[in-house]
């Protein structure tokens, strides 16, 4: 995929990433202030008889949370805005279906629902658990892709994804545009791993939530996969797409 320029998602992503560097090398300096007097006051109350295990225990401590510190700040500022560095592979390869079309897309979509959006680490960038921000519905089925913008897929700081939702739903919709006139079907579905489909000989049934602008899908395994459109626009034409599945 070509890495195209992309105003306000490259603006987030930057913000985003600079603006969390800043903040942890913020915080550095509070532990490197914080933590010299802390050590200095363990270390006279040492010599005035506080175990040398404690003392040293805490020092450690200190010292240890230091590197922690150091290592997310590394892992901060290692993270690529380039949208070519987000592309792989998905874990199931998906091959075009004979006769297989574009009947319509949909760019500005947002997974919702109870859910833990992010995953949770300790020292790396957290990954947003489902990043799609796309849908293409084809006469086969019914795919939730990941348009690659600026750190849209991760937790760098802020919900980067999310606000690509809220503010940059035209690059969204450009990039969206230039994948599907650049490369097939296929080859979208296969350029990221969290990307997945629903074939309509498996969909259940469709509902929407006008309030929230939100579509669910419910499939015959049981499932539910509900995403909130930016647009009212996208709302209204998915209605007309899924008229048969409504139920």
């Amino acid at each position: 995929m070509n890495n195209q320029e992309n105003k306000i998602s490259d603006k987030i992503g930057k913000t985003a990433k600079y603006g969390s560097i800043g903040t942890e090398m913020l915080y550095l300096i509070e532990y490197i202030i914080g933590y010299t007097i802390a050590s200095l006051i363990l270390i006279y109350l040492m010599i005035l008889g506080l175990s040398l295990y404690i003392g040293l225990s805490c020092i450690g401590l200190f010292i240890f949370m230091f590197i922690i510190g150091i290592l997310r700040l590394k892992k901060i500022a290692s993270v690529r805005l380039d949208s070519q560095a987000l592309l792989g592979t998905p874990s199931v390869k998906m091959d075009l279906l004979p006769d297989e079309k574009i009947l319509a897309s949909f760019a500005g979509i947002m997974r919702v629902g109870f859910y833990l959006r992010s995953t949770v680490t300790f020292i790396n960038i957290p990954e947003i658990k489902n990043p799609e921000n796309a849908m293409i519905v084809t006469n086969k089925r019914v795919l939730f892709v990941y348009v690659p913008l600026s750190g849209a897929d991760k937790m760098i700081g802020t919900d980067v994804g999310m606000w690509d939702w809220i503010l940059a739903k035209k690059d969204i919709e450009s990039k969206l545009n230039e994948m599907v006139s650049n490369y097939s079907i296929s080859e979208i579905y296969n350029s990221y791993p969290k990307n997945f489909f629903i074939d309509f000989e498996d969909l259940l049934k469709v509902n929407f939530n006008g309030f929230q602008r939100r579509i669910n899908f419910f499939t015959r395994d049981n499932k539910k996969h509900s995403y909130s459109f930016r647009a009212i626009e996208d709302f209204d034409q998915a209605k007309q797409v899924f008229r048969d599945y409504i139920k």
